[in-house]
C-alpha cells in the first residue's frame, strides 16, 4: 500500500469520527468538516490506487521492452508514423 493510500485511508477514518461526533452532539460544522475530510481521504485514496496501477504498467512495459527491444523500437517507429500522417492529413485543406 503506497502512502498515498494509507494517508487517504486515515482521513476517511478521522472523517467518519468527527461526522459521527457532530451527529452524537447536534454539531453541523463537525459533521460537514467529516464528511468533506472523508470525501478528500476518498480521493487521495484513489490517486494512490491510480499512481500504483501506473508503476505496474510502466514495470510491464519495461519488461517487455527489454525482452523484445527490436518490437518495440518498430513498434514506437510505427506509432510515430501514423501520428505524423494523421497530424499531416489534418494541415491540409
Amino acid at each position: 500500500m503506497s502512502v498515498d493510500r494509507a494517508a487517504g485511508k486515515v482521513k476517511e477514518l478521522v472523517g467518519r469520527g468527527e461526522e459521527a461526533f457532530g451527529d452524537a452532539f447536534s454539531d453541523s460544522d463537525a459533521r460537514l468538516r467529516g464528511v468533506a475530510r472523508q470525501v478528500e481521504g476518498k480521493v487521495q485514496n484513489a490517486y494512490g490506487a491510480v499512481a500504483n496501477n501506473l508503476d505496474d504498467v510502466a514495470d510491464s512495459v519495461t519488461t517487455l521492452v527489454r525482452r523484445h527491444p527490436v518490437g518495440a523500437v518498430l513498434a514506437v517507429g510505427l506509432v510515430a508514423y501514423l501520428l505524423g500522417r494523421v497530424r499531416g492529413s489534418f494541415g491540409r485543406d
